[in-house]
């Protein structure tokens, strides 16, 4: 399964610093989001309220989840600093790049959004 719509494109900011952009477009609209520096991206797959997570794990690899912890459903968010994701709700976290679990209640890893490489599009 792949996600029609995300690509990647090289961008210029500003300062002149240049770095990659993942740009996710959702219902005809393109947003943009810049990370360069770890980012990620909430967007719905395969259809709308099904929220999932793109991260990026470094300079050229991605990686994409459901964003409901396999717990009790709370939202996961990134921290890229710890290169993990995190459940607030009850102190969960999984690994970035595979969703396993490393700490907290979950039972099981995060149900992993398969990403797909074509040419300069993910």
């Amino acid at each position: 399964m792949d996600i029609p719509g995300i690509t990647i494109g090289h961008a210029t900011d500003l300062a002149g610093a240049t770095g990659i952009t993942v740009v996710l477009c959702e219902a005809g609209a393109v947003c943009g989001l810049d990370v360069r520096g770890g980012g990620s991206k909430v967007f719905d797959y395969p259809g709308p309220g099904d929220r999932c997570l793109l991260v990026r794990l470094d300079a050229e690899r991605f990686a994409a989840y459901r964003q409901n912890c396999t717990h009790l459903g709370c939202p996961v968010v990134f921290r890229s600093e710890q290169k993990c994701l995190y459940c607030p709700c009850h102190e969960g976290f999984f690994d970035a790049a595979d969703g396993r679990v490393l700490s907290g209640p979950p039972p099981r890893p995060l149900p992993r959004v398969s990403l797909e490489t074509r040419g300069d599009g993910l």
